[in-house]
């Protein structure tokens, strides 16, 4: 909103909104965590949740808490967090939201399953995010691993047509079944093609790493030559 104020030319919106950022950079600061869980793995993340009044927080590993930071690189703006905070934020997750099938939404800070059903799965899209993050970021080898585990997901336990919204952390056993197999919780969800934005988020990168600044005409002739 502050870069739209100031495209407007409309400079006592943009003191508004830049006065608005820095209060939410400043509860933002304080939802900073680092610790060491009982495993001895050093943790470095923003908790789930921050009350203002009490101090109690939340210390779960959330998955998705860099989705915007993906949203705002996807569009060639810049992130609003330090690269070397979102590296540590990417490696916390990657060991600790680890399970069977792919990395959950949310895990405690121990590494071990929520509370919440929903919590506790993992959905392809927020991994699909996540290694593109690790790729951006310089942790390739991780983001091929959790390519490897959706492509386990899609490819080697169902097919295109059914690809899941999410599925059970680990591998279940129902009534009828002979052996533990992977669960899906909703499926018929066209996936698989979110591995696309991967192209996006490269062909930004290598603009940046050229000193490009990115703008609209980068985008929309990009988006045109990928769909041809």
């Amino acid at each position: 909103m502050s870069i739209m104020a100031e495209l407007m030319n409309d400079q006592a919106a943009k003191e508004k909104y830049d006065k608005h950022f820095a209060t939410a950079a400043e509860y933002l600061d304080k939802m900073w965590r680092e610790a060491e869980n009982k495993n001895g793995l050093k943790l470095e993340y923003y908790v789930t949740c921050y009350d203002p009044k009490t101090g109690k927080i939340n210390t779960d590993t959330w998955l998705n808490q860099l989705d915007a930071i993906w949203a705002l690189l996807s569009i060639g703006e810049e992130p609003f967090i330090p690269e070397e905070r979102i590296k540590k934020i990417l490696k916390t997750l990657y060991e600790n939201n680890r399970t069977t099938t792919g990395w959950c939404m949310t895990r405690t800070e121990d590494g071990e399953p929520v509370e919440s059903d929903q919590g506790k799965d993992v959905y392809t899209t927020s991994n699909y995010v996540f290694a593109q993050l690790l790729d951006y970021y310089g942790l390739v080898e991780e983001s091929k691993d959790v390519y490897n585990a959706m492509d386990k997901v899609i490819f080697r336990h169902g097919n295109t047509l059914i690809s899941p919204d999410n599925i059970r952390a680990e591998m279940e056993q129902e009534d009828g079944e002979t052996e533990p197999m992977y669960h899906y919780i909703v499926a018929g969800y066209p996936r698989p093609g979110a591995v696309m934005t991967h192209l996006v988020l490269t062909y930004i990168k290598e603009l940046k790493d050229k000193g490009v600044k990115v703008e609209p005409g980068h985008l929309e002739s990009y988006a045109e030559d990928l769909m041809k």
